[in-house]
């Protein structure tokens, strides 16, 4: 595998995947790929599309600077990595169009918890990227 993917959204669950995700490309001289989806959750209800666009580029502009400290980290290790930030309504949208533009071969992901009554109505993240994803996932196990 030498194309390996995290989905990023500023968690300590999503920098425990790096984390594991940074170990796997060192030992596999693999290409690390860092994404935060940018869009499901901004509230831009009654917003002007002016206003709008500004409050997402805030957004990107906030998630492209924690993307990048994470990057250093990775490449004191030598560990070649890519940062990127997508704008799409919809994150596993979002991640498999940035796996499919970019032959991601691995995702690294740990399930977020989020409240049952959205996970049963919408179905979660990790459910959705298992069933429509080309590519491995690997599900770590957030630690305690």
């Amino acid at each position: 595998m030498k194309r390996i993917l995290v989905p990023h959204d500023k968690s300590k669950a999503s920098d425990f995947a790096f984390e594991k995700a940074l170990e796997l490309c060192g030992k596999l001289h693999s290409k690390l790929f860092l994404l935060t989806v940018i869009g499901p959750q901004t509230s831009t209800a009654g917003m002007s599309s002016r206003r709008t666009r500004g409050k997402l580029d805030d957004i990107d502009a906030k998630a492209r600077t924690h993307l990048e400290k994470l990057k250093k980290s990775a490449v004191k290790k030598k560990v070649p990595i890519t940062i990127h930030t997508i704008r799409d309504p919809s994150e596993s949208r979002g991640i498999n169009r940035f796996v499919n533009e970019n032959n991601i071969e691995l995702i690294v992901i740990v399930p977020r918890r989020g409240a049952r009554w959205k996970k049963a109505i919408f179905g979660s993240i990790t459910s959705k990227l298992l069933k429509n994803s080309n590519c491995h996932i690997m599900i770590l196990k957030k630690p305690k």
